[in-house]
Order: structure tokens, then C-alpha cells, then sequence
């Protein structure tokens, strides 16, 4: 009987780095995807699956408020996916379990210390090498295989549980925690041969004369005497021990683990929670336009037509703004829309509903209807941008627009030109985009820069002229050709 621990944003992160050009919730279905086919032959043999999760109030920053502070910002987009994934894992039944103010790593560690049987931990890190032992083995996501006891005796040629000091002496450059000066891996692991701990090299460095080169000697005691973190607060913050995480490891827990795992769907409550969480504002109407109440909807709504009528006679008895009633009232109705969109895959960009409504909000700023927003607006490396044809039209509808055009007759692969003139302008300005221009912002040859020049050139300089001359329109509106996945 076997139980697997996973370290959920080990699995996660390595999916969406390699997600690339992907559609935004790839990186999601594919860590769902992996996680239950791991946990399917645990199902069969009863030792159960369960997820640790990092949570808030890091104690760690709070020791050394530099730690893990070299990492760049996480994307919001992918901050919302992961929340997705953990969110479709507890309802497939799947036992998740964080504590506030651990790392999923203490959670692991005090895991590892309470299940009976044998552990395999899905993880890419590191520190959980100091984990292994005869009864725990790790399935190594970067290396795409099983590291046991003896691999890392083999490898670094220390005992798993010499780890942590090896990692305060060598440091931890992707957690920012500082090592020894002049230590690199082999250099760590011959000295914990020789001496066994760390404190038995401290031991050793005061006792021993000539045990260490004056350089070597000089580098441990400055580690140990530095102010920013001296190497007992590197030991500190690399070291997992059993106790630290427990208070989240209950009986309870512990017989969820190796419980059939059964479907949790969200109840009414937390799907109510969730929406006041992300529904954001919706503008009020003004005071001179009265606010409209919406009647009750059947649940099969239909549209009433005079049966025998022609359709144009049908259309022409429509109110000139018909198309608005079929768009979203306020912004729970506009949730409710965009969780369609998504659930219908037929705009795989927007992973999640929260992404799909900010596009419909945006949309709504520039009097776009929902279904002319999703079209119009494509997230490209994360980012939302507007079509060049829809900050056209914008620009076109807008009353000072005199002239916006492309002069067709001029454009090549190398050079695209665009003709702008507001009302009051004695002439049309000209705007131009070269190749040498997209080189230079480093566009040339990304995506569809290389397949399509013109088309490329053109939307660029579109995007540009309507920034410049209808700024009031325009600001900080960027085109899906500023990218280089633009598509």
C-alpha cells in the first residue's frame, strides 16, 4: 500500500512554464490531468492521495523578509488558474490540505511523519530530499523519474537527512537564501562527510587547528557572524521537521486520505461568496436615465414574431436597440455570462470566467456588446488586447474623425501606411510602420510577424495612429501585433 503526497505548486508552475502559446487554462487541465492519473493507482490499492498547498503569512519571510523576494511577480492570470485547478480537484473528492503561515513543504514534512506505508512525494524541489528514507521515495518531476535514499547518497554523497545543512552551506539562490562563500555542492558534501553537521563543523573550525584553508576558515566564521542572515537562519529556513506543520494533520485528515474519493461540487453558498469576491462594480445609471428592472424570464425563453409575417416585416417591427436586451443587465447577470463562455470553450483565451468578464467590462466601455467584446479583445502573453479593426471602428464612430483609412496602394511586407484626420485639421496626418521598425522593437520574425508582414505592418501602424491622434479614445489600449504570439 502505497500513499502519494503531492507538492501541488511543484506540478502546477512546471505545467504553465511550459503552457507557452497555449490556451490559458492548458496549464490547468494538464496538472489535473497528471495529478489524477498519479492518484488512480493509488485509488485501486487504498493508500489514498493528498495535495499540500502553500498558504499566506509565510513564517519563513517573516524570519528573513528577503526569502524567495528574487522571484518575479506572479502572473494574475496564472494566480487565477491555479485557483481554478484546486478548486476542480476538491470537486473530483481530491483531499487538499494548507495551513496558514506554512509552505507546502512543512505540510509534506509532517505528512511524511504521520502516514503508515510507503510515501512517494510528486515534487521538483529540492529541500524535499531530506525527506527520503526507506519508507519514502520521490517521483523527481524535472528528471522524469524515482529518486530514493540511496540516489541521494549516490549523487551528493550525503545521508537525506544531511540536507539541510548541505543547502545552508552551498545557499539557495531561487529562494534567496544565502550560503558560505566559496562552497559549491562537491565542496558541502566533503566537509558533511567528514564532520557530519553543521555544528560539527563549527566544532571543528574552533578546536582544530589547521582543519580548514585560511580562506575556507575565513568564509565560515564571516557566515556565521554575518548580519543578514547568518548561516544558523539559512539552516533554519531549509530545514523541514516533522512537528511544524502537524497541527494540520488530524485523524480526520488522515482517514480522508485513504477514503474513496467522491465528487464535492461547490455549494450555493461558496458560489455566492466567490462571485461578491470578484464581482466588481457595475456604473449606476445616470440620473437622467431611469434604472431598469428585468422581468422575470421563463426558463425557456422565446422571441415573440407575428407567425405568418415575412422576416424583414419581423425585423423592421424590432426597437432600434433590440440587440441590448439580450446583454447583460448587471454584474451578476454579466457573471453568469461569462461562466458560459468558458464553459463553452468556444473562446479557449479566457481560462476563467473572471477573465472573460473583465474582457465583457471593457467592452462595455468602448459600447461593445458582449459577443463583440469577446471577439474584439484576444489575451496575448497574458494581456488583453483590442483587435486593430475594432480600435478603427472606435476611432471611426468617434465625432472629431474626419479621416481614418489605409492607404492600401502603399503598403508592402516592408511598410505599411495609415491616413488620420480629426475634424479641424487642415490635413490628414500620415502614419507609417516599417520592417525596420518591427526589428527594432524585437517583433520581426515572432509568431505571425513572420507569416503575415503586411497584415502585421498595417494593424501595427493602425494601432499606433489611433493612439496618437484619439488618445481620449485610445489610451493604453494596446493591438494583438505589439506581441509576438499574436494570432
Amino acid at each position: 500500500m502505497s500513499t502519494l503526497i503531492v507538492d501541488f505548486s511543484a506540478v502546477f508552475w512546471r505545467q504553465w512554464h511550459a503552457s507557452g502559446n497555449e490556451a490559458v487554462n492548458f496549464a490547468k487541465d494538464r496538472a489535473v490531468g497528471q495529478i489524477r492519473a498519479w492518484a488512480s493507482a493509488r485509488d485501486v490499492s487504498g493508500g489514498g492521495t493528498v495535495i499540500a498547498l502553500d498558504a499566506g503569512n509565510n513564517w519563513r519571510r517573516k524570519l528573513w523578509p528577503e526569502y524567495k523576494a528574487t522571484r518575479p511577480e506572479k502572473d494574475a492570470l496564472a494566480l487565477e488558474q491555479l485557483r481554478l485547478c484546486e478548486q476542480e480537484l476538491r470537486d473530483e473528492g481530491f483531499v487538499l490540505v494548507r495551513l496558514d503561515g506554512y509552505e507546502a513543504d512543512d505540510v509534506i514534512a509532517s505528512l511524511v511523519a504521520s502516514i503508515e506505508g510507503f510515501i512517494t512525494i510528486l515534487t521538483a524541489d529540492k529541500d524535499l530530499l531530506q525527506l527520503l528514507s526507506p519508507l519514502c521515495g520521490m517521483y523527481h518531476l524535472a528528471r522524469d523519474k524515482h529518486v530514493y535514499e540511496a540516489d541521494v547518497v549516490a549523487e551528493l554523497g550525503i545521508a537525506p537527512n544531511q540536507v539541510a545543512e548541505w543547502l545552508a552551506l552551498t545557499g539557495d539562490a531561487s529562494d534567496n537564501v544565502p550560503g558560505v562563500v566559496g562552497i559549491g555542492p562537491k565542496g558541502a558534501s566533503k566537509l558533511l562527510a567528514k564532520h557530519g553537521t553543521l555544528a560539527g563543523i563549527f566544532d571543528a573550525l574552533g578546536t582544530t587547528e589547521g582543519a580548514f584553508t585560511p580562506a575556507l576558515d575565513k568564509n565560515l566564521r564571516d557566515a556565521a557572524s554575518r548580519e543578514a542572515c547568518p548561516i544558523l537562519m539559512s539552516l533554519e529556513l531549509v530545514k523541514l521537521t516533522a512537528k511544524r506543520a502537524m497541527a494540520c494533520v488530524t485523524p480526520e485528515l488522515l482517514a480522508a486520505i485513504k477514503a474513496p474519493r467522491k465528487p464535492q461540487p461547490t455549494t450555493a453558498t461558496e458560489e455566492n461568496m466567490t462571485i461578491q469576491e470578484f464581482e466588481p462594480e457595475i456604473e449606476a445609471p445616470r440620473a437622467s436615465e431611469p434604472a431598469q428592472t428585468r422581468p422575470h424570464q421563463p426558463e425557456a425563453p422565446t422571441l415573440d414574431r407575428a407567425p405568418e409575417a415575412p422576416a424583414t416585416a419581423a425585423l423592421a417591427t424590432l426597437p432600434r436597440d433590440w440587440t441590448r436586451q439580450l446583454e447583460p443587465a448587471d454584474s451578476r447577470s454579466a457573471y453568469g455570462l461569462a461562466k458560459v463562455v468558458v464553459a463553452s470553450r468556444m473562446f479557449p483565451a479566457y481560462g476563467a470566467p473572471e477573465a472573460a468578464l473583465l474582457v465583457l467590462m471593457a467592452g462595455r466601455e468602448f459600447g461593445l456588446g458582449a459577443m463583440a467584446s469577446l471577439r474584439s479583445f484576444h489575451i496575448i502573453e497574458g494581456k488583453p488586447t483590442m483587435s486593430a479593426q475594432a480600435m478603427m471602428a472606435r476611432c471611426l464612430e468617434h465625432a472629431s474623425c474626419a479621416e481614418f483609412r489605409v492607404v492600401r496602394s502603399e503598403c508592402t511586407n516592408e511598410l505599411a501606411t495609415v491616413s488620420v484626420k480629426r475634424v479641424g485639421w487642415t490635413a490628414p496626418e500620415i502614419y507609417t510602420w516599417s520592417a525596420d521598425d518591427a526589428k527594432r522593437a524585437g517583433l520581426a520574425g515572432r509568431g505571425n510577424w513572420s507569416k503575415y508582414p503586411r497584415e502585421m505592418l498595417i494593424n501595427r501602424c493602425i494601432a499606433e495612429a489611433a493612439r496618437f491622434t484619439w488618445p481620449e479614445v485610445m489610451a493604453g489600449v494596446y493591438a494583438p501585433e505589439e506581441f509576438g504570439g499574436a494570432s
